[in-house]
């Protein structure tokens, strides 16, 4: 769209450093943030933890229960989750175990391994106002384990 400023110039696109053209903020219908930015001025960072002990071999119990408002969009950026056993003489066996994430009607992403992983999302998870998201875990040990898991992401 062609510029008009003061002085008569009409322009797409401006070269010449002296040149200053007056920009009117609150007309402007678009803005561009790094995803830092945007999560400072526009969004509410949310770290959803949740930890528990898992006496019992292959029962799911829930780390983190989240709804998400209904006038919010919670994006989800990644996950991670750890398990260690409870007492020390079983500190140097395996601590098998996996959680999943499951966002209600939407998707499901599993987690598994020896003491515990992460999850970078590459594009953020985008959850709905309305939805629930839960990071639940299962012991696959042959031990007691202190299971831990977290969700980040920003709500706006």
């Amino acid at each position: 769209m062609p510029i008009d400023h003061p002085d008569g110039i009409r322009a797409t696109s401006v070269s010449r450093a002296d040149i200053k053209l007056p920009v009117d903020i609150q007309k402007q219908i678009i803005g561009l943030f790094s995803k830092p930015d945007w999560e400072v001025k526009e969004g509410n960072q949310k770290y959803l933890h949740g930890s528990v002990i898992l006496a019992e071999y292959d029962i799911a119990t829930t780390l983190v229960s989240y709804a998400v408002p209904a006038d919010k969009i919670l994006y989800l950026y990644g996950m991670s989750y750890a398990m260690t056993a409870t007492v020390a003489a079983d500190a140097e066996k395996e601590q098998h175990g996996y959680c999943w994430l499951v966002i209600s009607t939407i998707t499901t992403i599993i987690l598994g391994g020896n003491g515990g992983g992460g999850y970078p999302f590459g594009t953020p998870l985008k959850v709905p106002g309305g939805i629930t998201c839960t990071l639940d875990a299962c012991n696959r040990s042959n031990h007691s384990v202190f299971a831990t898991g977290s969700l980040v992401g920003f709500e706006v």
